[in-house]
């Protein structure tokens, strides 16, 4: 068992395909073969980290129990899971929902729809939650009391329940809200997807767009001006690496909602999936390089020449549990205390001076909105705030681990941001521009591409490999581009016995929550 954990989960891969094994105990003498969760009593005598874990798989069930139709539940939830991951809002770290919230938002539909069929369910999930009252909370069934002295999700009670922006509460005892980690501007990117979707789904119904138009990737590094770019580094130590990138990770939320209550900022959007890298390197001022460049384009033109003259080597995983990194960190590690062992003069400094570094990076988007004649933006505080917050991690170790953050502009994402064959967005050269100009031909983009060439957009941060940065003062561009506000659309109802008026009524006067 891991204490630092909410509950033990082991994670095992069968055939390519990852399986969180959750683990948790019982209070009772033995395990009958037809033994179910079902029971609330089953709960007793159980610490915290347990009952999360049996509450995982007595969700499931009872959502399994309380759809109508479970072939319809199941490919409407296939359709919408695939759509969350190719529009990169499935993630609960990152303050969107995770596998069991949206499993229970399309749950929910098929109570209100229970003779329609998987493609309208798409449809009519897309075009409920954009007409829902959040935070109305989304309920599959009236929240029951228990026997257990625990906390039961209840707005009436606890200020924190009452800040969730899209509740979605659990079924089973003890009801828990399933979205917490939702945050404004993750919110507001979740209703601007289920509005596209909506759209989409419309054309597909009357035969105008086929359903791979659902599925097209996101366009997050071709959306925004301005990035950030967090990232992490650890020196010679793989499995030290995962904790520390993965708190980081697990932290990142909340420098969202730091930057997000800023003036001037309309969204700050998290990219849901990290990029990872290890290297070994010959000497300090290699580490250090890498460190600082990485997560820019200029990283891209450093370490290509370090490869092809063989003076840096990149490593691979063969698994996903790092096998290789780890094999050859063992293996160094070796070679080096053999190396100490020998008199100084027959020592190999090439060896003794190889260390691996260790590298994750994440981004968040920048939506702005500055008014007047200011187009300066500070936001060195929440940037310290959350360097601070990592420092004060209880594992937390200078010599290994360090912290950077980087104000990253479009046109200077690195290439792995991009698949092999997408088309990376390219600065139009000041020639055309001015041939455009000249034809009478006057491009908005242009325009706001020559504003940003005629003002200053720096954000500075230092760090050592063995310290955190600390950002410096930032000046950000003015971005002109707005939210869009959701347009209300109308839909007929297909396959299904209760109207859309009835369950606009139902929506605005739901059952509640019990005591």
């Amino acid at each position: 068992m891991l204490p630092e954990k909410i509950f033990s989960r082991f994670l095992k891969i069968f055939d390519g395909v990852d399986i969180d094994l959750i683990c948790g105990r019982l209070d009772i003498p033995q395990i009958p073969l037809d033994l179910t969760l079902e029971d609330n009593n089953l709960l007793k005598n159980i610490d915290d980290r347990d009952l999360r874990a049996l509450n995982g798989t007595r969700v499931t069930d009872q959502i399994l129990q309380l759809v109508p139709k479970r072939a319809s539940f199941r490919h409407a939830l296939r359709t919408i899971k695939l759509w969350a991951q190719r529009r990169a809002i499935y993630a609960n770290m990152f303050g969107f929902p995770g596998g069991v919230a949206w499993a229970m938002l399309v749950a929910r539909i098929c109570q209100l729809y229970p003779n329609a069929v998987g493609s309208i369910l798409v449809n009519k999930f897309f075009y409920i939650y954009l007409q829902w009252k959040w935070p109305q909370p989304v309920l599959l069934k009236p929240i029951e009391d228990g026997p257990l002295p625990v906390r039961i999700w209840n707005p009436k009670l606890y200020g924190q329940d009452r800040s969730h922006k899209m509740p979605v509460i659990t079924p089973a005892y003890p009801s828990m809200c399933a979205t917490h980690n939702v945050t404004t501007s993750t919110q507001k990117i979740i209703l601007q997807e289920m509005k596209r979707g909506l759209d989409i789904t419309n054309d597909i119904i009357f035969g105008k767009k086929n359903w791979s138009s659902l599925f097209l990737k996101h366009d997050f590094f071709h959306k925004y001006k301005y990035y950030l770019s967090i990232i992490t580094a650890t020196k010679n130590s793989y499995d030290e690496h995962l904790k520390w990138s993965g708190m980081v990770e697990s932290k990142l939320r909340l420098l969202v909602q730091k930057l997000e209550v800023i003036d001037g900022i309309v969204l700050a959007h998290p990219y849901v999936k990290p990029f990872t890298k290890s290297y070994i390197v010959n000497n300090e001022e290699d580490c250090i390089k890498i460190k600082d460049l990485y997560g820019t384009i200029e990283f891209d033109k450093f370490i290509k020449s370090k490869l092809e003259n063989n003076e840096i080597k990149e490593l691979k995983d063969d698994d996903e549990e790092g096998g290789n990194i780890k094999q050859f960190e063992n293996e160094l590690k070796l070679k080096q205390d053999e190396e100490k062992a020998k008199p100084e003069s027959l020592q190999d400094t090439k060896i003794l001076n190889q260390r691996t570094i260790h590298l994750m990076k994440l981004y968040i988007g920048l939506s702005l909105d500055l008014k007047g004649k200011e187009k300066k933006m500070d936001i060195q505080q929440p940037c310290s705030e959350f360097d601070v917050i990592c420092k004060n991690w209880q594992f937390s170790n200078p010599e290994l681990f360090a912290l950077n953050i980087k104000h990253v502009k479009l046109y200077d994402l690195p290439d792995d941001c991009y698949d092999e064959n997408e088309e990376r967005p390219i600065m139009k050269s000041k020639s055309k521009k001015r041939k455009n100009r000249k034809n009478g031909i006057v491009n908005k983009d242009d325009e706001e591409e020559e504003e940003e060439a005629h003002s200053n957009t720096t954000l500075n941060s230092s760090s050592t490999a063995s310290k955190s940065s600390e950002t410096n003062d930032t000046e950000l561009n003015k971005n002109d581009s707005k939210l869009q506000k959701d347009d209300q659309v109308n839909s007929k109802d297909e396959g299904n016995s209760s109207s859309d008026e009835e369950l606009k009524k139902s929506i605005k006067k739901p059952k509640n929550i019990s005591k």
